[in-house]
């Protein structure tokens, strides 16, 4: 009667479905491997309130996101002159790399293991209010370690892999590449009810406090210097060695050391008018406060060929001098320019250095916002209702923490997104309570809209000044037989940049070409139509003893963009690049399932995707070779067995 325990636990695996074959032959990506335990108790003491207590582990170890080769730079033709695979170490490339699951990346690692607890204490306070307060305490740590740039080619190696391990002299452990994130969240709430429950009201405080610490590490290997020559320059001679005076760029590394400590507090209040028994007036408002410290130094490396480089710019001709710095002096691997004053004084003035170089930073980022919604909803009886409203929302800015954030003294912080959101709809229960149908139609207007951006070596946040979205969702449920439910969903989206979501003057200092680019194309993995039919039996059998159920569902979508960088990198020139357009599909999903009707234990068999659509998820440019694209596959079919079961 006072205590209460409960303990929960889930393993996951599955075979992965990427294959690569430039690694081993047992090497496959996109595989699962991880568990989760999580335990409970409740205590209740009577007058004095309630405390639930919540603690959970969860680890997973797993070979994660090979890429598929979608198409080759122009100058590939230059790889075999250039002592190098002819291939350029991708031979396996669209319409039969995608069709096969076939990838030329190899060891791509991301452990990771997470923790937390929360406490939850409610008591009444008699008619007058109930207090609620949660508390929450979360450790997430993982690492990476990568030796690939998603082609069979030694380019370079992201973390402690073994190549950058095998190296002489390399400082290297799993803590070069990892990040640590420790966060703790802390919250009060006031609740109660007032003239006869007309008004439901809160008020509540919020607090939280993030630290992030991450290491970044990357290694240069002994085909930096001459693959990148053939895939950029289209040459066969190693251009690379020659601009930085025959110094082999093979080891050079940099050892980038991140920080950002952020603390947010917020006040807030919901309350909900019943105006009259069918009108209720929803009004809430929440004022924000946000505070990050951002700081990126870096604390080891070495930089033979960009110092070689540096130092040889006089003797390389003008119109290669800024290439071949940037590339000898990759960012990910280059001397920050307070470290280059220390090992190369002088140099940190050097203008190709002040330009292409990273840079450290120590900053703030500060923010704060009041955050309300006004809504209305009117029953015109117990089964239709209709309801409108408005809604300002806010996400707070903050760091990009990588070593290319601040280069040529660029900003690292990205701005706060607002949005102001407009919603209505009707709510219905249809044929004595065996139907529902609910209409929703919206617009968004966001501003300083946060796009996430992978370059194919980091992820990176930029804003767009503008966007929108516009459209309606439909939801329908029926019971067509006591045994049988049926469902039809629909949403249409017209997600888009406006033509002036950005600035398109190169000498404004808010320009960014990647956003400039955006302009009058669609967001990112926004089709503008998706569908989802379903069919759902389910019955008792054996005297009631047991439970048989099947499902069987389809999602459409129609096409959509899959890359942050859908376009030519030229204001004047809209064409999408190679592989941005994901053409409409449907995938079709089925699952059935035995259990027994007290919930003890079921057993489900169930498969995805059963024609085997293969489509892509995102597209990037595959960093260091040119015009070359790469992919990330979405799940094939696959298809497994759940069990679960309670005591």
């Amino acid at each position: 009667d006072v205590l209460g325990v409960r303990f929960s636990g889930a393993y996951t695996t599955r075979d992965g479905f990427i294959d690569s074959l430039s690694g081993p032959s047992s090497n496959d990506s996109n595989d699962r491997d991880r568990y989760l335990i999580r335990g409970q108790a409740l205590l209740d003491l009577d007058r004095l309130g309630t405390i639930r207590l919540i603690g959970d582990y969860s680890e997973a170890n797993e070979q994660c996101c090979f890429a598929v080769f979608f198409s080759e730079t122009a100058t590939a033709g230059a790889f075999g002159p250039a002592g190098l695979d002819p291939t350029g170490g991708a031979p396996f490339q669209e319409p039969d790399a995608r069709n096969d699951l076939q990838s030329n990346s190899d060891n791509f690692f991301n452990p990771f293991q997470q923790w937390g607890i929360s406490g939850e204490y409610n008591v009444s306070l008699g008619d007058f209010a109930d207090l609620t307060y949660i508390g929450a305490f979360r450790d997430f740590e993982d690492e990476t370690f990568r030796n690939t740039d998603f082609v069979g080619l030694n380019i370079f190696t992201v973390g402690a892999s073994p190549e950058a391990m095998a190296l002489p002299g390399m400082p290297f452990d799993p803590n070069n590449n990892s990040s640590s994130i420790e966060t703790q969240t802390h919250e009060i709430r006031l609740n109660g009810s007032l003239f006869e429950d007309r008004i439901d009201w809160l008020l509540g405080f919020y607090y939280s406090d993030e630290s992030i610490d991450a290491a970044g590490s990357l290694t240069l290997l002994d085909e930096f210097q001459a693959g990148v020559s053939a895939a950029t320059f289209g040459s066969p001679v190693n251009l690379l060695n020659a601009f930085s005076q025959g110094i082999d760029a093979t080891g050079d590394f940099a050892l980038n050391s991140f920080q950002q400590e952020a603390e947010s507090f917020s006040v807030f209040t919901h309350n909900v008018f019943a105006v009259t028994d069918k009108l209720d007036l929803t009004v809430g408002l929440r004022y924000v406060d946000e505070e990050k410290d951002g700081t990126f130094t870096q604390t080891a490396g070495v930089h033979d060929a960009c110092l070689g480089t540096l130092g040889n710019a006089a003797n390389i001709d003008a119109a290669f001098v800024g290439a071949a710095v940037a590339l000898n002096c990759f960012v990910f691997t280059a001397p920050t320019l307070t470290r280059l004053a220390q090992i190369a004084p002088g140099q940190e003035m050097n203008p190709l250095a002040l330009g292409l170089l990273p840079q450290e930073f120590d900053d703030v980022f500060e923010d704060d916002e009041l955050v309300y919604t006004l809504k209305a909803s009117y029953a015109f009886s117990p089964d239709v209702t209709v309801f409108g409203g408005f809604t300002h929302g806010f996400k707070s800015g903050g760091f990009n923490l990588d070593a290319s954030a601040a280069v040529a003294g660029a900003d690292p912080r990205f701005d706060s997104e607002e949005v102001d959101a407009w919603e209505f709809g009707v709510k219905s229960t249809l044929f004595d309570g065996r139907a529902r149908a609910n209409l929703t139609v919206f617009h968004q207007d966001i501003s300083d809209f946060q796009v996430l951006e992978f370059t194919g070596v980091q992820f990176q946040t930029f804003n767009v000044d503008q966007a929108f979205a516009t459209g309606f969702e439909i939801e329908t449920l029926a019971q067509i037989t006591d045994t049988i439910t049926a469902n039809v969903d629909l949403t249409y989206s017209n997600a888009r940049y406006p033509n002036d979501c950005a600035t398109q003057d190169a000498t404004d200092p808010e320009f960014n070409l990647n956003a400039a680019n955006l302009c009058g194309g669609d967001l990112t993995n926004a089709p503008e139509f998706v569908g989802v039919f379903g069919l759902t039996y389910e019955r008792p059998v054996f005297d009631g003893r047991f439970n048989v159920f099947g499902n069987a569902n389809v999602r459409f979508e129609t096409e959509r963009r899959t890359s942050t960088q859908p376009s030519v990198l030229d204001l004047a020139d809209d064409t999408p690049l190679p592989g941005d357009i994901q053409d409409e599909n449907a995938k079709l999903n089925l699952r059935a399932g035995f259990g027994s009707s007290n919930g003890l234990w079921q057993i489900e068999l169930w498969a995805r995707n059963i024609t085997d659509q293969i489509t892509r998820n995102v597209a990037f440019n595959i960093p260091l070779r040119g015009s070359a694209r790469g992919q990330f596959l979405q799940e094939p079919r696959t298809f497994g067995v759940t069990v679960r079961t309670r005591f």
